[in-house]
């Protein structure tokens, strides 16, 4: 075999990849984690959310950002004295040339609903605002 030959055979076997995205492993779906240690719950959307959570003397926060079709449940089940805590359910799917996550689903265990306030959106030249959580 000659050389030039070597070189064509090695290219095609290492773009092989790129034509068949169909064969791509994503992995197990759907995949639940947990985000503990939730001190506040911000609604800017009903499926955007921003969780106020502590870990140990530092506040931190996390955004969990589904689409349209998310589906959240409020689970009023913390007693009081103890922390909240969110179950984040996620589609892991194949997308064009890449494994990619979407948010499936959210349960937000809160101690009572007044712990969920409004928040800030923004779609840019479609408007902004703030979401009023009705009580």
């Amino acid at each position: 075999m000659k050389l030039w030959q070597l070189l064509l055979a090695l290219f095609l076997l290492g773009c092989l990849p790129l034509f068949l995205p169909g064969c791509m492993d994503c992995g197990v779906s759907p995949i639940t984690h947990r985000i503990d240690n939730v001190e506040r719950v911000l609604m800017h959307e009903p499926y955007h959310f921003t969780f106020i959570v502590r870990n140990g003397d530092e506040m931190g926060q996390r955004t969990v950002r589904g689409w349209r079709d998310t589906s959240v449940t409020y689970v009023d089940d913390v007693p009081k004295g103890q922390t909240m805590y969110v179950d984040v359910t996620e589609k892991v799917y194949q997308d064009v040339d890449h494994c990619a996550k979407q948010v499936e689903h959210m349960e937000i265990h809160i101690h009572s609903f007044k712990d969920v306030v409004g928040a800030g959106w923004d779609h840019g030249k479609f408007g902004k605002g703030r979401t009023e959580v009705v009580q």
